[in-house]
């Protein structure tokens, strides 16, 4: 073999070595794991929904149980008009909902829709809640109704769990010339300043079915605090009730769920 053609044939071989390398290294470069951070809690900013290594595997799809849906029914209320309620459960541990989007759909006796509303709402890591629609339209009477869960706008949550926060002196009032209404007091025995409480109560009737739904908010319960609620219905809810009960939430994900004390700390 003369120099000549060695020479050809190292040159050939180096080639083939560097793009080889090359080749390498663009494969590494287009697979690589996804990385992002996700110091946001949400993923949101195309940290990978695959991927369970670190630190994006917190946030992966397969960790979060879907909401259940316990119980879903309508009331006549006024002439025409349906109160809607159902009961929701975040089964997750440290996944909580910062916006849950649902719609509830009224069928007639053949399976027609004939009324919808659609609403959000949030819900904390293991927490079971109530969703109350209130005064929905409908010329014809219901038969059936149906809650359909949408998109969940999932946040991990660690913290906050101290939020119960105490009903007492609670009772109801019923009748038909009467106010209909069920009342109480709440206290805060957080170690949180809240700005804004949400009071939902329902009656439950015969076979546990909720006769009456409604809710009420308040604002600025300090810690250590004690406040009187009620929740009034427009009509006469049915003489035989069997039991009540009263819910109290405070949404952890709103950027002004807590009041700060004078500095800017909060008080926790």
């Amino acid at each position: 073999m003369n120099r000549y053609l060695k020479k050809q044939i190292v040159i050939l071989a180096v080639f083939l070595l560097i793009v080889s390398v090359l080749g390498t290294g663009v494969y590494f470069l287009t697979h690589k794991k996804n990385t992002a951070s996700c110091t946001d809690g949400i993923q949101n900013q195309g940290e990978s929904g695959i991927d369970c290594g670190t630190p994006c595997g917190n946030f992966c799809e397969e960790t979060r149980d879907p909401i259940e849906i316990l119980y879903q029914n309508f009331i006549p209320t006024i002439e025409n008009n349906f109160d809607l309620v159902a009961e929701i459960k975040n089964p997750n541990s440290v996944w909580g909902a910062k916006a849950i989007n649902y719609t509830f759909y009224l069928y007639d006796g053949s399976g027609e829709n004939i009324a919808s509303k659609q609403g959000s709402i949030y819900i904390l890591p293991q927490e079971t809640k109530y969703i109350v629609e209130p005064k929905i339209y409908s010329d014809v009477t219901p038969k059936t109704v149906e809650l359909k869960i949408g998109n969940v706008l999932w946040q991990r949550l660690t913290g906050f769990r101290d939020m119960t926060l105490k009903i007492k002196e609670k009772n109801i009032q019923t009748g038909l010339d009467a106010a209909n209404r069920i009342y109480g007091v709440i206290e805060n025995d957080t170690n949180y300043n809240l700005n804004k409480v949400e009071l939902t109560g329902v009656v439950f009737g015969a076979n546990n079915e909720i006769t009456a739904a409604g809710k009420t908010e308040m604002t600025t319960l300090m810690i250590g605090e004690d406040r009187y609620f009620e929740i009034d219905w427009p009509y006469a809810i049915s003489s035989q009730v069997f039991t009540y009960d009263i819910r109290a939430y405070v949404n952890v994900f709103a950027d002004d769920a807590f009041i700060t004390v004078p500095g800017g700390v909060p008080k926790n």
